[in-house]
């Protein structure tokens, strides 16, 4: 992930952190890691409207860089609140209430 937030206001994954996700669209399932923990989860599609839902994940903690666990607990309360996507210029942008989450490809 490369940012996140409000539309107006995004942003930037705290530097030394990566966050990403993989979507399977076989099998239905999203797994990443979350700066921290591995996560995995089930998802739908119905005419772009995007619901996430039974994510779990593992439970490691971690304190460096300060703040990675809390932009971990916001990451993951926003992919579970996931209404709708869009993909444009290589880029996923996930959104959930005024807040979206922004990916690039996976060489950014």
């Amino acid at each position: 992930m490369q940012s996140y937030g409000e539309q107006s206001n995004l942003q930037s994954v705290l530097q030394g952190t990566e966050i990403t996700a993989v979507f399977d669209g076989t099998e239905g399932q999203v797994h990443g890691y979350a700066g921290c923990n591995n996560y995995f989860g089930s998802y739908h599609i119905i005419n772009n409207k995007l619901s996430i839902q039974e994510i779990a994940y593992t439970e490691m903690y971690r304190l460096d860089p300060e703040g990675v666990m809390e932009q971990e607990e916001q990451y993951l309360k926003a992919l579970q609140a996931a209404e709708s996507y869009e993909i444009e210029g290589g880029r996923l942008r996930i959104t959930y209430g005024a807040e979206v989450l922004v990916f690039g490809t996976g060489d950014e």
